[in-house]
């Protein structure tokens, strides 16, 4: 009877591995392909030695875009979820809404949220994982892709994630590319001591380099109104001023980028255009420049194309579309 239950037991198990299998290679042949774009290179998130771990722009979620049932859920962690999808004309895909029941019609991701340590206080954003986190990779080859990744403080590609999604919502990693662009993010007065009261707010260089074989085009109004600082642990947060709220862009902010070459804007915070309105950890809200912030709290610069940049496009270079994060900086002056 022993023996019996054994080979039930065995028998039960490559059922469900080989359904498994089947199941994703059921998607793999006839689901809907999108790219998932990487989120910046964290110092955590080294090579494992047969899969690179993968951390996507999609895996924080605004709360705000969550349906009621999530958001009055007082404990968010391993709560089943359906993230829909929208695709924009590079192929990159975009969460819109996030569903506790699989939404009625349109593109989605089933996932599931998780305890993500950089959220734990957050009322702004949930963290959400959708079993595509790991690229395996051949014997040798993951550490090339390291390499061109990128370093915290060094120029950073942001592989773009080739997933197929089924109509069930599960998603199969194909392949992946990367993006045209590459960033990189400078502390042009990094503090001697990181640990004094008194130090000056960041002075930051954001660079973007084209990496395509072809020109291409960014868009950036105003006073640098192409780019946004944003807090990493997601916390309340708003700018003070609204100097870009209403700037619409126009030939005139149109940058061309030939292959290789370097766009940078240096971003002084103590400039009240980036003074901020943030609650930290503690529940004090805080307005002013980040360096006063009480204690460590981590940004990044995002550069992100405005609305009407396509209309900007020009046959000889069209118009780079998308959002581009830099690698996260604290208040303090430090690139982590």
């Amino acid at each position: 009877m022993r023996t019996l239950a054994i080979i039930l037991a065995i028998v039960a198990q490559a059922a469900a591995l080989g359904w498994v299998v089947l199941e994703r290679e059921t998607v793999l042949r006839s689901g809907s392909l999108v790219y998932l774009r990487t989120a910046p290179v964290d110092p955590r998130d080294a090579f494992r030695g047969d899969y690179v771990r993968l951390t996507y722009d999609i895996n924080r979620i605004p709360l705000a875009v969550a349906d009621t049932t999530l958001r009055e859920q007082k404990g968010r962690e391993a709560v089943r979820v359906y993230a829909s999808l929208a695709v924009d004309a590079n192929g990159i895909a975009s969460v819109t809404a996030l569903h506790t029941q699989p939404p009625a019609d349109g593109l989605y991701l089933r996932g599931y949220t998780t305890r993500d340590w950089q959220l734990q206080a957050s009322d702004q954003e949930i963290a959400v994982k959708y079993g595509i986190e790991k690229l395996f990779v051949e014997q040798g080859a993951g550490l090339a892709i390291e390499a061109r990744r990128g370093t915290r403080d060094g120029w950073q590609t942001p592989m773009e994630v080739a997933v197929t999604v089924g109509d069930n919502g599960i998603g199969v990693i194909r392949e992946h590319r990367w993006a045209q662009i590459a960033t990189r993010l400078e502390v042009l007065n990094p503090p001697q001591d990181a640990a004094r009261n008194d130090l000056p707010s960041p002075r930051l260089r954001f660079s973007i380099r084209n990496d395509a074989n072809t020109r291409l085009v960014l868009v950036n109004p105003g006073n640098d109104c192409g780019l946004e600082l944003l807090p990493v642990d997601g916390q309340a947060f708003a700018m003070l001023t609204d100097e870009c709220g209403d700037v619409v862009a126009n030939a005139a902010d149109v940058v061309t980028l030939a292959p290789g070459v370097i766009y940078a804007r240096e971003i002084d915070t103590a400039d009240p255009r980036w003074h901020i309105r943030m609650t930290d950890d503690a529940k004090q809200t805080f307005s002013g420049e980040v360096s006063k912030l009480n204690g460590w709290q981590r940004f990044r610069l995002v550069y992100r194309s405005p609305e009407n940049a396509a209309a900007l496009s020009s046959t000889a270079a069209p118009v780079w579309i998308g959002t581009l994060s830099s690698a996260a900086f604290s208040n303090r002056g430090r690139v982590d």
